[in-house]
């Protein structure tokens, strides 16, 4: 067992410190980043939408062939 006299002296070396204190912040974690819309990931990447562009049309052109009754 602790005697009073080493509780005593172990309190007064923190008061000695100073009180530890916590800021807080409002915070508790950082924002998350809020995903990119579909009209601004379009905008980056013009040169996908020039690929679907040209695939569509080139199946376009299959299918016309196939159902063409020549």
């Amino acid at each position: 067992m602790q005697t009073t006299a080493a509780r005593s002296a172990r309190t007064d070396e923190h008061r000695a410190e100073g009180r530890r204190t916590v800021v807080i912040t409002g915070q508790p974690v950082p924002p998350r980043r809020r995903p990119p819309r579909a009209q601004a990931q379009i905008q980056a990447r013009p040169d996908r939408v020039a690929m679907w562009a040209f695939a569509l049309g080139i199946f376009l052109v299959l299918m016309a062939i196939a159902t063409a009754s020549a």
